[in-house]
């Protein structure tokens, strides 16, 4: 864990001038019938959204939705799923917090895998073209299991994790190793895959999105100087205020921009940032270039803290996220968010200048 920071270097990289491109505002925002915490797209008419009725995938012309995983136990269904991920013909989904795990062939309406095992904390997962992309670390009898920090691994859409093979290792030192050990779901960092099967990866642990093409090789790191990203107070999160979730928003998470998803536009990559401002939770879009970010949007939603989080993704310029919005002070001071009222919210993507156009593997 970083402990030793140079003041001079943190000064400069907040003082560099940001580009921002304005307020993105909703094309719709709409409350739905069941609580939800991830979203993704499964093609261009419906999206997969996973929360503590299940994993549904939901009609957006009217909120329709039809249950792919159940709330049953493991191996029938994912009881509480916190995320999702789907390239179109499969969806898996995850409670990381739990260490479970549920694979869901679309086509044929059928499980593909069901796993509940102690041996691998997963805080984001990936699915495409029969592969699937682990990000989290092996468990020990006690700690991580990871001393060489390796971050993502990859493999064939399988319950075995432990054999998947790694793809991405923590670059940035043992003191980034240390963080990324101590990284838990919500706040460790994301992936996302392309079209292309580029798979764009962005940890808490060190600054940057570094792309990894279909067969393995890394193409590239960028955004590297966005070191505000990294959660330096890691330990603080998981071990400090592990059984404290108000003092770990109000002492550490509310207290510097944090990652909550990581999505896939035209325009290249683009990390979705939360931010906390007064009493007001609040997202924006930070589009990164080689070193920090082209361009900026903020997001025209926001919510009242001290909690509260972000899932999206982007299908071409279309983005969908959903949020918890409570209705009062008390209901966004509230332990438990999970009976609080779920917005989906729909965006069109801006157009960004060439000069972010020129990092996108879409050519």
């Amino acid at each position: 864990m970083r402990k030793v920071i140079r003041v001079g270097v943190l000064l400069l990289a907040f003082t560099v001038p940001v580009t921002w491109a304005g307020t993105l505002a909703p094309l719709s925002v709409r409350k739905l019938s069941s609580a939800a915490s991830s979203v993704a797209w499964l093609d261009p008419q419906h999206v997969v959204v996973a929360g503590p009725s299940g994993v549904r995938a939901l009609s957006l012309a009217d909120l329709s939705s039809v249950e792919m995983i159940s709330v049953q136990p493991v191996p029938e269904g994912l009881p509480d799923p916190l995320s999702v991920t789907t390239d179109g013909k499969s969806v898996v989904a995850s409670n990381g917090f739990l260490r479970t795990q549920f694979a869901y062939d679309v086509a044929n309406r059928k499980r593909i895998f069901a796993r509940a095992s102690q041996s691998f904390v997963v805080i984001d997962l990936a699915v495409c073209r029969g592969k699937v992309y682990v990000l989290g670390w092996r468990v020990g009898p006690a700690s991580a299991n990871n001393p060489e920090g390796i971050a993502v691994w990859q493999g064939a859409l399988t319950p075995r994790f432990e054999t998947l093979q790694p793809l991405h290792r923590i670059q940035s030192g043992p003191a980034s190793v240390a963080i990324f050990n101590d990284s838990i779901p919500i706040y460790g960092g994301a992936l996302a895959a392309e079209p292309d099967g580029t798979l764009d990866v962005i940890t808490a642990a060190e600054a940057g999105v570094f792309q990894y093409t279909p067969d393995g090789a890394l193409r590239r790191r960028i955004g590297e100087g966005l070191g505000e990203l990294v959660m330096r107070r890691m330990h603080d999160v998981n071990f400090t205020y592990g059984g404290e979730p108000l003092a770990r928003y109000q002492q550490v998470v509310n207290r510097q921009p944090t990652i909550d998803d990581l999505v896939v536009t035209p325009d290249g990559p683009a990390i979705v940032v939360r931010t906390v401002k007064g009493e007001l939770v609040e997202w924006e879009l930070w589009y990164p270039n080689e070193h920090r970010t082209s361009q900026r949007v903020k997001l025209g939603i926001s919510r009242r803290g001290p909690f509260g989080h972000l899932s999206c993704d982007a299908r071409k310029r279309d983005l969908v996220c959903v949020y918890q919005a409570p209705a009062s002070s008390q209901q966004a001071a509230a332990l438990n968010q999970s009976n609080l009222a779920t917005m989906l919210v729909q965006f069109e993507l801006p157009h960004m200048p060439l000069a972010q156009s020129t990092l996108s593997s879409h050519r």
